[in-house]
């Protein structure tokens, strides 16, 4: 009789530890569904890594190089050109072997530029059984695409990313999708055709893998 009581209490564990056990799991659960909750408000261009060097007045920004969606490429210039001829440059942007002619924005007194940038935003897809509903707040606007049900959010892309960025960017990864190191020459010139060209060497900059 004893060693069959002894045998029963090692298989039930007290109710203590039952219900410490049944807490852990669920909090365990809990957790993972609030990390996919949260990261599923992520857009689908979310930084994930970033990096930046700067030689004379240029600086450049490699983002989403080694890893994560839609890698992009940063070009900041605040040099002499800006003195005469501010908002109003240009730049050559040279990426593994593939350039292209860029117009740069100015902003905050720099002039830049970004290579593959989307711009996405969340949106709600509308419900066509209810055409007079109210337009949604809190910085969400109705999706422009189809694909989500009704009442479903989604991200919109305000911005595609131009043949002539595509094609300075096609060598930012390689054919398994990994990131390539990344060899940049930049040059700026403005309306008039001067340029700061380093010289004439280009401003270099290189991105390990």
């Amino acid at each position: 009789m004893n060693t069959l009581l002894q045998s029963s209490t090692k298989q039930t564990p007290p109710v203590s530890a039952r219900l410490c056990l049944r807490a852990i799991m669920g909090l365990a659960v809990l957790f993972s569904l609030s990390g996919n909750a949260l990261a599923s408000w992520y857009p689908p261009d979310y930084i994930l890594n970033r990096t930046c060097q700067s030689q004379g007045a240029v600086e450049v920004c490699a983002i989403n190089q080694r890893y994560g969606n839609y890698p992009r490429l940063e070009v900041t210039y605040r040099g002499p050109l800006q003195d005469r001829s501010w908002g109003r440059l240009s730049a050559f942007i040279k990426l593994n072997g593939h350039h292209g002619m860029f117009k740069l924005e100015n902003m905050n007194f720099a002039d830049s530029v970004t290579l593959g940038r989307r711009d996405f935003r969340l949106c709600i897809q509308p419900d066509p059984l209810v055409p007079d509903a109210p337009p949604p707040t809190g910085g969400i606007s109705w999706c422009e695409y189809e694909g989500q049900p009704a009442g479903g959010y989604g991200w919109q892309a305000d911005r595609a990313s131009s043949p002539e960025e595509q094609h300075v960017l096609f060598y930012a990864r390689n054919s398994n999708g990994l990131g390539n190191a990344w060899d940049i020459e930049i040059a700026v010139v403005d309306e008039s055709g001067n340029w700061d060209s380093n010289l004439g060497n280009n401003y270099q900059f290189r991105f390990e893998p």
